[in-house]
């Protein structure tokens, strides 16, 4: 299995119910990786059994992921433009490409990442 990334009072829990382990603090260069593999994590498990708990369990994740990687909240200014321009997931709209085109948009060009650009409103890729 390996090692990865648990929530902060797993040792002490795991102690006391007899469950063996090594435990260590994750070095700065394994947390986010970390992080992310545990979200994939809680995605499958959510996907397998359906359990609203684990939507939570992924809410706990991203949290922390956007704790680091956005600390300063430029990315949720970004976000907040983002969803007042495209909207959010409430009206659960489905969407298929046209034949020829990635990603349906009018005048693709058959680029990608420019299409795509040009769907989001970009004048070129923003990733």
């Amino acid at each position: 299995m390996g090692w990865k990334i648990v929530r902060d009072n797993d040792e002490q829990v795991c102690r006391q119910m007899g469950i063996s382990g090594q435990w260590r603090e994750a070095t700065p260069d394994r947390v986010i990786p970390g992080l992310a593999r545990k979200l994939l994590e809680e995605a499958g498990e959510f996907m397998e059994h359906g359990d609203a708990g684990e939507l939570y369990d992924l809410r706990d994740v991203v949290g922390e992921l956007v704790r680091l990687v956005d600390p300063d909240g430029e990315a949720l200014s970004r976000h907040a433009e983002k969803v007042d321009r495209r909207g959010q997931f409430h009206r659960h709209i489905e969407w298929t490409p046209v034949p020829g085109c990635r990603y349906g948009h009018p005048g693709c060009s058959g680029n990608d990442d420019e299409c795509w650009a040009m769907f989001n409103g970009f004048e070129e890729a923003q990733w």
